[in-house]
């Protein structure tokens, strides 16, 4: 199991990393691509992303957080892995899933398209 340490919202993670493969296949020349221009641009990915998060925590359950702004989102998410999804032509698509406290069952994925911020839902939008 191949893991990474990335400093995410100022805490420092390490998570595993998965690729989108079949079983017995080699991880594609394109994901290994996908996933190195991803690190080189994390921080910048990640602190743009933390706001979406927040939004997105506050639109879901904003009656179960007793909150006007969220202060610690620690409280409320934890970063577990780094999901490479095989390559769809020219795409790069990384996604953060995440643990969620509202919905343990299903998470949360924050994607990101070619080395930006694309969507997040619940990881079934990636997995």
């Amino acid at each position: 199991m191949t893991k990474v340490s990335l400093d995410i919202w100022g805490r420092a993670f390490e998570l595993e990393i998965v690729y989108d493969v079949y079983q017995d296949e080699e991880v594609l020349k394109e994901q290994v691509i996908a996933y190195e221009r991803f690190i080189a641009n994390a921080p910048h990915l990640l602190e743009e992303a933390e706001c979406e998060v927040k939004k997105y925590c506050m639109r879901v359950n904003k009656e179960d957080i007793l909150e006007n702004e969220i202060s610690n989102i620690f409280k409320y998410v934890k970063p577990k892995a780094l999901y490479i999804k095989r390559n769809s032509g020219e795409d790069r698509i990384v996604a953060l899933l995440c643990d969620y406290r509202f919905n343990p069952d299903d998470g949360i994925a924050i994607v990101f398209k070619n080395e930006a911020y694309f969507a997040i839902g619940t990881q079934n939008i990636i997995l």
